[in-house]
């Protein structure tokens, strides 16, 4: 039997066509867990634009294998959600069927630091009553979540890991050191921007 090509179950969960991709996994459905010349998944691509319809068809389809495959990035589809623009129940959904809360990126990012640094408060909302102790986790250039939501310029996201027990002045410390995604020429720069923005959560 032909297999349908990855790049058109990705195409159909981007677009949010559930009826086409039931179609497409009716054909062939070991294709729901082929990835595209980037790494990107179905699940990954129903994770990112948040069609809960696409998720629950393809998570019937690839699971459990599914949810740990990992794009060039080293991303799961639970980081995918995560940083992405759906809604948390994408999360929750993702977290249900035992998708890997302690889990890196190839740069150290947990799928709570995805949400933290794309301002995902929903998402994150779901990520620590799951998993709170994950919060803390720096990723392997030591930046921690509330720094990567700080460098964006996430006010809510701060606070709400602020409330968790996580010290703000880990994302100031980042910034000064200039760590990471924080580091560069405008490093005094990037520090008072988030000196600024702490100033307004705390």
């Amino acid at each position: 039997m032909a297999r349908a090509p990855p790049s058109a179950m990705v195409a159909a969960a981007l677009g949010g066509h559930a009826g086409i991709l039931e179609r497409l996994l009716q054909f062939d459905s070991a294709a729901a867990e082929q990835a595209d010349s980037k790494g990107t998944t179905p699940l990954m691509a129903a994770a990112l634009v948040g069609s809960e319809e696409c998720l629950k068809l393809l998570v019937a389809a690839s699971a459990p294998s599914g949810l740990m495959a990992r794009d060039d990035l080293g991303r799961t589809p639970l980081m995918v959600g995560a940083g992405g623009r759906g809604e948390a129940s994408i999360v929750v959904a993702l977290i249900q069927v035992g998708s890997d809360l302690s889990a890196k990126d190839s740069a150290g990012l947990t799928p709570l630091a995805h949400a933290a640094r794309s301002g995902n408060g929903g998402a994150l909302r779901s990520l620590l009553d799951a998993a709170p102790a994950m919060a803390s986790i720096a990723d392997y250039e030591g930046v921690a979540p509330i720094a990567h939501a700080a460098a964006g310029g996430h006010i809510g996201v701060v606070e709400l890991l602020a409330a968790t027990g996580v010290s703000p002045r880990l994302a100031l410390r980042a910034a000064l050191g200039g760590v990471g995604s924080l580091a560069g020429s405008s490093t005094l720069a990037r520090a008072a921007g988030v000196h600024s923005i702490l100033r307004e959560a705390l």
